[in-house]
């Protein structure tokens, strides 16, 4: 089966739009006196990090997380597949 047929297409934001929704989090979290934050459900990663995966999701047994520091780059944390 071809998922492209099954699946559409979204393009991904803007990498400016990516940068601005960083700094409305980071203010946020300023006001909130939150060092980082850490997005654990689909719809939190999916719109701070723009990240976007058919797979990501299936399994509950090996989470996708994304990080956000208050300072320094933002930490996908993604787990490898058949490794022991």
């Amino acid at each position: 089966m071809n998922l492209d047929a099954r699946v559409p297409f979204v393009p991904p934001f803007p990498t400016s739009e990516f940068h601005e929704r960083v700094e409305r989090m980071r203010k946020a979290m300023r006001f909130h006196k939150l060092d980082a934050v850490l997005l654990t459900s689909e719809a939190n990663v999916e719109y701070l990090s723009g990240f976007w995966t058919l797979f990501a999701w299936n399994s509950v047994s090996r989470p996708w997380h994304f990080i956000l520091p208050l300072d320094g780059e933002p930490i996908g944390v993604i787990p490898e597949f058949g490794e022991y």
